[in-house]
């Protein structure tokens, strides 16, 4: 399906993990890419994997810098027009708790994971077109809490808090703003976690779907709210988490109804 034919898309972190899933499911959908991370690198190798790689705008900047995302969405829409599509996606983890981390740490991910996506927002809503979609990334920790990474889990609840307003503010503009919250999944930013099987074992099990997540099973809820057919739909989020957030355990409750059914 092409739902997103000609849309101009801005991702950010699409160097690699879900921001490279999700531009090439915009890509497959048929939207121009202006792809924006700190890796040159794999800016270019996400351009290649979506078949951009002639027509995709790659800027190498940091989400912190305001300016440099300004300057680097003019000469976007310079080239592509007015922005469709805002995928927030950058983001770093420091993996340490409550209270281990200083000011220091809290204020490293909070630029990056919550200004960095206000200065990427009000960057592009210059440029946005009426009727636009915004989805940003979060997290099942910023729902549930983390172990071992206080400031990332925090500064994901700001992400979900962000959409929630930012959906009332843009109302006017009819601009659609949502979230989606993944779980567990294998990236760039936490590869080294999962390199244990003992890990990956522990970690499955705590899923209700058994398994941990990959960056493809994101791109789903990704093109659905940045589409059309959610047109009618604004302020909410989508956990992607193999029913962890709602913790449902589809096993014991189909165990408990089937004896009941059989005492019956």
């Amino acid at each position: 399906m092409k739902d997103l034919m000609g849309k101009h898309a801005v991702v950010t972190g699409a160097g690699s993990g879900l921001g490279r899933a999700i531009a090439c499911g915009l890509a497959a959908s048929g939207a121009r890419l202006t792809l924006l991370d700190l890796d040159a690198d794999g800016l270019a190798g996400t351009a290649r994997l979506a078949d951009q790689a002639a027509a995709a705008i790659q800027a190498s900047v940091d989400v912190t810098d305001a300016a440099a995302i300004g300057q680097a969405l003019i000469r976007a829409t310079e080239i592509h027009g007015p922005i469709g599509v805002v995928i927030n996606c950058a983001g770093i983890i420091v993996r340490q708790g409550f209270v281990e981390s200083d000011a220091a740490v809290w204020r490293k991910v909070f630029d990056v994971n919550v200004i960095g996506y206000v200065n990427v927002l009000q960057g592009a809503l210059p440029f946005m077109e009426e009727g636009a979609s915004v989805v940003q990334v979060a997290s099942s920790s910023g729902h549930r809490g983390g172990h071992g990474y206080a400031s990332y889990s925090a500064s994901k609840g700001a992400v979900l808090a962000l959409t929630r307003h930012l959906a009332g503010e843009l109302v006017p503009r009819q601009i659609r703003v949502n979230s989606i919250s993944p779980g567990p999944a294998v990236t760039g930013l936490n590869r080294d976690v999962f390199a244990s099987a003992d890990a990956v074992r522990s970690i499955s099990d705590a899923v209700p779907l058994g398994r941990i997540g990959a960056p493809e099973d994101v791109v789903g809820a990704a093109i659905f709210l940045a589409g059309p057919q959610s047109r009618y739909v604004t302020g909410i989020d989508i956990p992607v988490d193999g029913g962890l957030t709602s913790q449902i355990r589809l096993g014991t409750t189909a165990s408990a109804y089937l004896a009941f059914r059989a005492e019956t």
